[in-house]
């Protein structure tokens, strides 16, 4: 919210959404529409972590982890990716994406 009170008026629309459900992505993405707002960059930054052992964590856990980091930013893309109306994804990610950490697994 500070963010968006510190933008010029207009240009800075901020809103919360949990990546995980498909319903919230398409919620958001159609109120945006509804505004008659285009987004021209989306920041695809979620993600959540489990500090646990591949034998301490369920497929349930690991699957919740894979609905947030993973599969959160796909929707966002899949939401507004149009051949007609170019805009720029940027994807941002851990340092955990690229190395492994034990006690990590689902990460």
């Amino acid at each position: 919210a500070e963010l968006a009170n510190s933008a010029p008026a207009g240009r800075l629309h901020a809103l919360v959404c949990d990546t995980s459900s498909n319903e919230e992505v398409s919620a958001i993405s159609g109120e945006l529409r509804a505004r008659g707002l285009s987004p021209e960059l989306l920041l695809l930054n979620a993600g959540i972590g489990r500090l646990a052992d591949c034998g301490e964590t369920s497929v349930r856990g690991h699957r919740a982890v894979f609905e947030v980091n993973y599969f959160g930013p796909l929707r966002w893309v899949e939401a507004w990716l149009d051949p007609l109306a170019p805009r720029t994804f940027v994807a941002i990610s851990s340092l955990m994406a690229f190395f492994a950490s034990a006690g990590a697994s689902a990460y």
